[in-house]
């Protein structure tokens, strides 16, 4: 059916309108993220120096988990495909895992591994489903014994596994545990705490601390983490530097308040994060008042909280490799460990900044640093280096 021609340059003219609307709202966004905030970020001298780096050739994978010698990658595209990275010198092993489900119960591309030496364990939410195994069989076996759905999930030990859930209470995201033997799921309210924006605004980075036992969650879009004992009893709240107390968030509501949706683009303050030891490490989205505008663009800024003293301690850079920013990231006693794009870099981190840093088969520090300058002219003319000796 033909439309009128008023009616067809009216859509055209609505259509024109909301991209032009939409690419202000970006422009905006890009001016809010790159303006100097009233805050300060101390940057001691050589916190990281760069070490290794290896072409995954592809850029779909994401961290699994990491061991005491090992980082684990596995594939979005190929859920059942684990690279095992041994450090620091990132040679590696691939690892083909299996589940003992029939062959005509397909896995989802988005279902994810998570890796807690000795286990593995297979993540959908959605399905739901939960399977866990060992990575010395390579098989694993559903655990899920009723229907729980979640949107993220990372193990705490053999039998629980921490979970951020939509309550059907509330509504809202909660946090919560499943246990496995006896079989029980538990959601905690009033942990994770909405703003005005609602349930978009309690959205965050859930991590299990292995050496602290506690459950670190980063908040996406406002500048707070908090701080969660194993049992979800007692938590602290902590702020990182920034002052973005309050979510940036558009929301429009449907007529039965039973569906919101996003308007325009949020403003993320924390893009990832990771936690080892006392310690939690925070990619931030912002600019501080003392940055160059340069630096900033052309490196991902890392702030280090201690968590026992609930403290911002300093930040740092990790320099865009090859063109590429971090996708990800994740610290080990063996040094911080980033994607960037299809290449996984290691970076050596001085152990005077950082007490947790296996001292033994390190780098010599003092002749990275010699290098250093080097290593950033190569850095600037986007080719692949080493600072290891010959």
């Amino acid at each position: 059916m033909k439309l009128p021609k008023k009616t067809s340059q009216l859509i055209a003219l609505t259509i024109v309108l909301s991209s032009g609307i939409m690419l202000i709202l970006f422009a905006y966004s890009d001016h809010i993220i790159h303006k100097r905030n009233s805050f300060k970020r101390l940057f001691p001298s050589h916190p990281i120096l760069f070490a290794h780096q290896l072409d995954l050739k592809l850029n779909s994978f994401y961290f699994a988990g990491h061991g005491k010698q090992s980082v684990y990658l596995s594939n979005l595209t190929a859920p059942l495909y684990l690279v095992q990275a041994d450090l620091p010198n990132l040679d590696t092993t691939v690892i083909r895992l299996r589940t003992n489900l029939p062959k005509t119960n397909l896995l989802r591309s988005q279902t994810k591994l998570a890796i807690l030496p000795p286990n593995f364990y297979v993540l959908d939410g959605v399905t739901p489903r939960i399977l866990q195994g060992t990575l010395d069989t390579g098989i694993a076996s559903s655990v899920l014994e009723q229907p729980t759905y979640f949107s993220t999930a990372t193990p705490v030990d053999k039998q629980e596994i921490a979970i951020r859930a939509v309550s059907t209470k509330t509504h809202e995201y909660e946090l919560g545990k499943i246990t496995l033997n006896p079989y029980k799921t538990t959601l905690t309210s009033g942990i994770i705490t909405a703003q005005k924006e609602g349930i978009f605004s309690k959205d965050g980075i859930l991590h299990f601390n292995q050496q602290r036992k506690q459950l670190i969650y980063t908040y996406r879009y406002r500048n707070e983490y908090l701080i969660v004992d194993n049992e979800l009893l007692k938590w602290k709240i902590g702020h990182t530097i920034d002052t973005n107390k309050i979510a940036k968030i558009g929301i429009n509501t449907s007529n039965e308040k039973t569906l919101q949706k996003m308007n325009t683009p949020p403003l993320v303050t924390n893009k990832f994060s990771a936690t080892y030891g006392d310690y939690l490490f925070v990619c931030s989205n912002l600019m501080a008042q003392n940055e160059k505008r340069d630096r900033f663009k052309n490196n991902d800024v890392i702030d280090v909280y201690h968590l026992e003293k609930q403290t911002y301690e300093f930040s740092f850079y990790i320099p865009n490799y090859i063109g590429n920013p971090v996708n990800d990231f994740t610290v080990t006693s063996m040094g911080l460990v980033a994607l960037h794009h299809h290449y996984i870099v290691i970076y050596q981190m001085a152990p005077k900044l950082f007490p947790f840093i296996t001292k033994t088969k390190k780098i010599e520090h003092t002749m990275a640093i010699v290098q250093e300058e080097r290593a950033t002219n190569l850095y600037k003319e986007n080719k692949p280096l080493s600072l290891t000796k010959n």
